[in-house]
C-alpha cells in the first residue's frame, strides 16, 4: 500500500450511528455514512469503545478510554508517576 495514496482511494464518511451488537453492550458497532448515502458498518470492538465514541460525539472531549485509565491505575498502585503513554501501530 502506498504511503500517501491518491485522494480518489478515499471516501469521505461521517459516523451516522453508534451502538451495540449484543444486548449487554459488550461488542460495539459504528455505521459510517458517505456523502452519497453509502453505509459502512464496522464492528468487532468493545462496547467500551462504542461508549467512548458516543460520549465524544455528544461533546465530551475530555474522557479518556479505559485502557489509559488502566495504565494510570497500575502506575498509581506501583507508586509510579505516569508521564506519558506511547501507542504504536501493530507490528511496529
Amino acid at each position: 500500500m502506498p504511503e500517501n495514496p491518491p485522494d480518489e482511494e478515499y471516501i469521505p464518511a461521517r459516523i451516522s450511528h453508534v451502538g451495540f451488537i449484543d444486548q449487554v453492550g459488550l461488542e460495539g458497532v459504528v455505521v459510517l455514512k458517505s456523502e452519497d448515502g453509502k453505509e459502512f458498518p464496522m464492528r468487532a470492538f468493545s462496547g467500551e469503545v462504542a461508549r467512548h465514541i458516543s460520549r465524544f460525539q455528544e461533546g465530551d472531549k475530555g474522557s479518556i478510554p479505559t485502557i489509559y485509565n488502566l495504565v494510570e491505575e497500575i502506575a498509581v498502585m506501583q507508586d509510579l508517576l505516569l508521564v506519558e503513554v506511547h501507542v504504536y501501530m501493530s507490528g511496529s
